[in-house]
Formats: structure tokens, C-alpha cells, sequence
């Protein structure tokens, strides 16, 4: 069984980082796949990017607790505002979520090249 969330510490403050929905995983690969390639708009990445920092919560005290808190509203602005102008940790915590809910993505496309490469090659001729 996978993970259901990672934690990851920036700037002395820790966050949660949890999973997305399949699909959302799912869209957030196949899309962000064009970003290594430079194929993509402000607007895709915008998307990309907000659908990862959705899934992002930095832990604070809130009371006599410390509960997970959401860095972002449901349409990607920021609750926590420090993070308004730092782009740094913005980033790094784009590319963790991205990271943590897309990775095991990248064994399932090797294992369907490895398997395309195998059906695709010629058989191997044995002499008579």
C-alpha cells in the first residue's frame, strides 16, 4: 500500500503533503510531462501548479494544536500569505506534490515501453 501523504520541512516549517485524487494524478502527469519539453503555456502550468498546491497543508498551531493547515484556497490563492513572494519554497513544494502523486506513474510508463519494446521486436530465429 502506498503512502497517503509525506511531510516536507522548508524554512522551519513543515508541511503535509497529500495525495490527489486518480485522476487528478493522472491529468497532472500526462500534462505535466509537457513541461520538460518547454510545450507548455502559462496557463497549463498555472493549472498544474495549482492542482499540486492543492494538496499541500503546512502544519501550525492553531489553539493548544497543531493541525494541517491548506496553503491555498480552491481557486489558488494563497491562506498562507509568506508564501505570496517566495517563490523558492512555492516551487519546491510544486515540484514535491508533483513529485510525491506522479512518481509511481513513471514505473508504470517504463514497465508499458519495456512490454511494447519486447512485443515489438522480431522473433528471434533459432536454426532448424
Amino acid at each position: 500500500m502506498s503512502e497517503k501523504s509525506k511531510s516536507v520541512t522548508l524554512n522551519g516549517h513543515e508541511y503535509l503533503i497529500s495525495k490527489m485524487t486518480p485522476k487528478d494524478a493522472c491529468w497532472v502527469f500526462l500534462v505535466g510531462r509537457k513541461i520538460a519539453s518547454g510545450d507548455i503555456s502559462k496557463e497549463e502550468f498555472a493549472k498544474i501548479q495549482t492542482e499540486c498546491l492543492r494538496v499541500v497543508n503546512r502544519v501550525e498551531q492553531v489553539g493548544d494544536k497543531m493541525l494541517p493547515v491548506a496553503i491555498i484556497t480552491p481557486d489558488g490563492r494563497f491562506v498562507a500569505k509568506d508564501l505570496e513572494d517566495d517563490a523558492p519554497t512555492v516551487f519546491a513544494l510544486t515540484l514535491s506534490a508533483m513529485e510525491f502523486n506522479t512518481g509511481p506513474f513513471l514505473a508504470v510508463v517504463e514497465s508499458l515501453e519495456a512490454a511494447a519494446g519486447k512485443s515489438a521486436s522480431p522473433p528471434s530465429s533459432s536454426p532448424k
